[in-house]
């Protein structure tokens, strides 16, 4: 069994913490799952649940370390950016199911906790030390893009750097797109930004 959430872990900002609690709650099923009979169907249904939520996490995270000034961002984004290349690699070449159950156990424990209980203690640190020191200047976090709503069977209209470009996108790459692939613009090679969902 891996460890529960308490109040030692806190960062001490409620959306991360909430967040945190979350993930520690995900890892321990998905840590029990790995020793239970279940489908291939389900565990990578519980992945895709884990990788979604993970990458929500991700982004509110990076946008609390800009807000207070955490020198480590850049190191940590990149963590991140790994965690998540790592989960992407498992899921897409790993078609046997007794290794996946392995693997997704190792997700849970390596990944996600070990990433909670050393990684993000670090941020806290900082800013605990900063906070005491009189020097913790906290700006608000910036505004992150809003998910889109679930996909159903519209067309979405997406934006980039092209000025009053609009890209309209059938519904199987905007699913793609809010799964976490990249794609750019070709002519401004910036990524699509969502923007709406038109009408069906």
């Amino acid at each position: 069994m891996l460890p529960s959430w308490d109040d030692s872990f806190s960062v001490h900002n409620d959306k991360i913490d909430e967040q945190h609690k979350k993930l520690f709650e995900l890892a321990n099923y998905a840590y029990i799952c790995a020793d239970r009979h279940i489908s291939g169907a389900e565990i990578r249904q519980l992945l895709q649940g884990f990788f979604e939520y993970m990458n929500e996490h991700f982004q509110s995270e990076e946008a609390y370390m800009r807000s207070i000034g955490y020198p480590r961002l850049e190191a940590h984004h990149k963590i991140h950016e790994e965690i998540v290349a790592g989960f992407k690699e498992i899921t897409k070449t790993t078609p046997n199911v007794i290794e996946l159950k392995e693997k997704l156990g190792i997700i849970a424990k390596n990944w996600l906790l070990q990433h909670i209980l050393q990684e993000d203690m670090l941020i806290e640190r900082y800013r605990a030390k900063a906070e005491a020191e009189g020097t913790l200047k906290v700006v608000p976090e910036e505004i992150v893009v809003p998910k889109a709503p679930e996909i159903n069977a519209s067309k979405a209209q997406y934006t980039c750097g092209c000025e009053g470009k609009k890209h309209v996108l059938t519904p199987l790459v905007h699913k793609k797109i809010q799964g976490g692939k990249a794609f750019n613009c070709k002519i401004c090679k910036k990524p699509l930004q969502f923007e709406k969902l038109l009408e069906a």
